[in-house]
């Protein structure tokens, strides 16, 4: 029986090595951080299978113990053992029920573990350009840019203009806009209805346009909006194609 079991440990060590260099090859897109991760997913896994084989060392030598004090057993203190309901039959199911609670734990922590990877590491990224041209934005109105060029994890929304953060973290947003000439477009970029950055872009001039840019690196939690609007009423107009509005998380 220990043998096969120790068998069983191999086998599931080698599985979990091979599962660890599938997900090597596949997240690729920071090899450094991904590689420091599953260093520590290694090093936790080493850790616990150590522990099970400890206690399956502790569970063998309780067995020896029983079996040992079960060979001095009278018939009389066998059949008292029996009505108190602690047979040896009753403590091998209760031993066996307990391994199988603990090769069940390490199996969820680890797929648990490799889970949480893979969403951490999942990238977040969007560039989207103004397709419609924006004229007399009314005070704090959303302004959309509806063509989407980017969108890697679909947490940007060309319908409304708003980024939902969809895990917590760092990151960086920039936004250009055209101002035609003889007009002016001022702008600000929210987090949760807050304005955080602004920009002014104003084309004096009556034969050329002016385009500004700006940009912020803000911490997030999940299910935070952000977005464009304008910052006042102006009579501004900004100018499709050449506006945009991007972002990633760091």
């Amino acid at each position: 029986m220990v043998i096969n079991y120790f068998i069983y440990i191999l086998l599931y060590t080698n599985f979990i090595q091979n599962v660890i260099c599938y997900n090597k090859r596949i997240l690729t897109n920071d090899p450094d951080h991904v590689e420091t991760r599953f260093n520590q997913l290694e090093q936790k896994i080493q850790s616990l299978a150590s522990q099970l084989a400890q206690n399956e060392n502790q569970m063998i030598q309780m067995e020896n113990t029983i079996h040992g004090l079960a060979t001095r057993l009278t018939e009389k203190d066998k059949e008292s053992i029996f009505e108190t309901g602690f047979s040896s039959t009753k403590y091998n199911t209760h031993i066996h029920g307990k391994k199988n609670a603990q090769k069940d734990k390490l199996i969820l922590q680890i797929s648990s573990n490799i889970t949480a990877l893979q969403v951490e590491e999942r990238r977040i990224a969007f560039h989207a350009r103004m397709s419609t041209d924006k004229t007399h934005l009314a005070s704090y109105a959303t302004v959309k840019f509806e063509t989407i060029v980017t969108n890697e994890g679909q947490a940007y929304s060309p319908v409304t203009g708003v980024f939902t953060c969809p895990q917590d973290g760092t990151y960086s947003f920039s936004w250009t806009l055209i101002t035609l000439a003889g007009n002016e477009c001022n702008t600000e970029f929210v987090v949760n209805g807050t304005g955080i950055v602004y920009v002014h872009d104003e084309a004096n001039s009556s034969n050329n346009h002016k385009s500004s840019s700006q940009s912020a690196v803000v911490q997030l939690k999940k299910g935070n909006k952000t977005w464009i609007r304008a910052h006042r009423s102006d009579g501004g107009r900004c100018y499709p194609t050449w506006s945009s509005y991007s972002g990633f998380k760091v």
